[in-house]
């Protein structure tokens, strides 16, 4: 399993995972910014949060989140990838504060260790990508989109690291709905199941200005069937401040560009630089 790694190098595969580019943004970050979401005034806040739909769902709502039944198998293959799509479409170029540094001032910092699933039901479906990484769906103006995320140990073990644009199309759009997140999704299949978002958190400088520095979120997930999500699936460490040239990388991604059709994940390896 690929949560023996190091520390380093677990942290490495987590946050290069869920972007498929060599270009490990969230490493920029020093932990402040993380933990900003945790102020106990959401007006000092670096970020902003949408509720999810609380289980069982009551609304009358031409936008309704359905909390359970809505992402079927063909759904899901017939998602579009959301880089690949006009409507939500992410130019990096737009954006980038190009005055920030390559790493924290602070230098590297550990917030959370990798962890082991404590289930025991691991599904090999696809070898090339861990029970940690996977797929996060969600709806969009009546459109399905696709995503990748990753589930991160905390205290709640029930957190998944995302894009920004995963959750909130930036400048001038708004919050997704129906949001999921389908750990080591396999052409259709939901192996560990499915995973409905709580809460989600973006930055409030992509949500206002589409900042392409600070295109990260992460958004918490209801319990299934008795297990939390690191309980089922396991955890990846998170930490801050290593920067973006690191050698000994592995990318996971469910690349959806021809030849390859978005439906089995795949993985690289090699050094990482951060791209202008």
């Amino acid at each position: 399993m690929e949560q023996n790694t190091t520390r380093r190098k677990n942290n490495e595969e987590t946050i290069f995972s869920l972007f498929c580019v060599t270009a490990a943004l969230l490493l920029t970050l020093n932990s402040a910014d993380y933990f900003a979401h945790a102020a106990s005034n959401e007006d000092d806040s670096l970020t902003e949060v949408k509720k999810g739909p609380e289980p069982p769902l009551t609304q009358d709502s031409s936008d309704t989140e359905e909390f359970d039944g809505y992402w079927t198998k063909e759904k899901m293959k017939n998602a579009t990838p959301v880089d690949l799509h006009e409507e939500v479409k992410i130019d990096p170029k737009a954006n980038f504060n190009k005055r920030e540094k390559d790493a924290s001032k602070e230098g590297p910092t550990d917030i959370s260790e990798p962890v082991m699933p404590e289930s025991n039901e691991i599904q090999a479906l696809n070898l090339s990508v861990p029970s940690t990484a996977g797929k996060v769906f969600f709806k969009y103006k009546g459109n399905n989109y696709v995503c990748s995320g990753s589930s991160i140990n905390n205290n709640s073990k029930n957190l998944v690291l995302t894009a920004g644009h995963c959750v909130h199309g930036g400048k001038s759009k708004g919050w997704y709905s129906n949001i999921v997140f389908i750990p080591a999704y396999n052409n259709g299949s939901a192996p560990y199941g499915v995973w409905y978002y709580k809460e989600a958190r973006a930055f409030k400088s992509w949500i206002k200005n589409s900042n392409f520095s600070h295109d990260q979120a992460f958004f918490t997930v209801y319990p299934s069937k008795g297990y939390k999500l690191v309980q089922k699936v396991g955890g990846n460490g998170l930490a801050t401040g290593f920067g973006t040239n690191q050698s000994n990388v592995r990318i996971f991604g469910w690349p959806a560009e021809p030849p390859y059709n978005g439906g089995s994940a795949y993985y690289c390896e090699g050094p990482a630089t951060r791209v202008s």
